[in-house]
C-alpha cells in the first residue's frame, strides 16, 4: 500500500468516477460486491466495494479504494462503534475519510459529512455515490 499525501487524496476523492464493465448488480442482502470504476480519462482505477452481510437486518458498507488497497471513503452504518487512534469513540453509523498518517484509520460521526439517517439501503448508496463522486449508470439494478 502506498502512502498518499492528504492533497493527493482529498484530490482522488474529487475526482469524477465512472463504472467500468458490464456488471450494473448491486449486491443483494446478505451479499458483498466489488465494482472497478475509473476517472473520467481511463487514467486511475479506483474499487467500489459494497458490503450488505451481515445479521442486522439493516447492515451495509460502501467504501471507495484506490488502486488495490488505499482506502479513499468508507461509510458503515450499523456496525460497531469505532475508536479512533486519539480514543475518541464514534457511534455505529460513521465514516472514515482517508487522513494522512493514519490512512482510513478515523472515522467521524455521519452528519458530520452531510449524511443522515436514511430509510433504505438505495439512499445511502445514492448518497455515498455523490460524496465520492461516483457517476451512477442509468442501468443500475439495485437488488433488494
Amino acid at each position: 500500500m502506498s502512502e498518499l499525501t492528504q492533497t493527493q487524496a482529498d484530490a482522488l476523492i474529487a475526482m469524477k468516477k465512472i463504472f467500468n464493465g458490464r456488471n450494473r448488480k448491486i449486491a443483494k442482502s446478505g451479499e458483498s460486491g466489488i465494482f472497478e470504476l475509473s476517472d473520467e480519462k481511463g487514467k486511475n482505477t479506483f474499487y467500489f466495494d459494497i458490503d450488505r452481510r451481515g445479521k442486522i437486518e439493516f447492515k451495509c458498507k460502501f467504501q471507495e479504494r484506490y488502486e488495490t488497497n488505499d482506502v479513499l471513503v468508507r461509510l458503515d452504518i450499523n456496525s460497531p462503534d469505532h475508536m479512533n487512534p486519539d480514543g475518541t469513540k464514534v457511534g455505529r453509523n460513521h465514516i472514515h475519510i482517508y487522513r494522512e498518517g493514519y490512512a482510513d484509520r478515523w472515522a467521524y460521526d455521519i452528519d458530520k459529512y452531510g449524511f443522515e439517517i436514511y430509510n433504505s439501503f438505495q439512499e445511502y448508496f445514492y448518497r455515498f455515490c455523490e460524496f465520492c463522486n461516483i457517476i451512477v449508470p442509468d442501468n443500475i439494478q439495485m437488488v433488494l
